[in-house]
């Protein structure tokens, strides 16, 4: 799915519908507006001492990586699959669920 395929309406409405929580609000919120300050930032505004994951310590932590790419992570989007699998949830290609929970479907 692009994203110029996507009802952004929907989407920014999508934290104040599945959760009365306000701190996962706020993250859906800062994910969506890309305000999520990973170590990349937080470096280069000298807040930490390494840009690098904090989860993998390997690559530079941004965004796309920490929620996407990190190995760690990945295995965590493994486990998912094989626990939605084993309660008979079929799932398409595990890279478009991880961006759907991202985007909070």
């Amino acid at each position: 799915m692009h994203t110029s395929q996507l009802d952004w309406d929907k989407i920014y409405l999508l934290p104040f519908r599945t959760t009365l929580d306000t701190k996962l609000r706020k993250l859906q919120y800062k994910r969506l507006n890309r305000i999520l300050y990973t170590n990349k930032m937080l470096f280069k505004f000298r807040k930490v001492d390494s840009p690098l994951c904090d989860c993998c310590e390997k690559e530079l932590e941004t965004i796309e990586y920490l929620f996407f790419h990190c190995t760690k992570v990945c295995m965590f989007w493994d486990d998912l699959k094989v626990v939605l699998n084993s309660l008979n949830i079929t799932i398409g290609r595990l890279g478009l669920i991880s961006r759907m929970f991202f985007l909070g479907f």
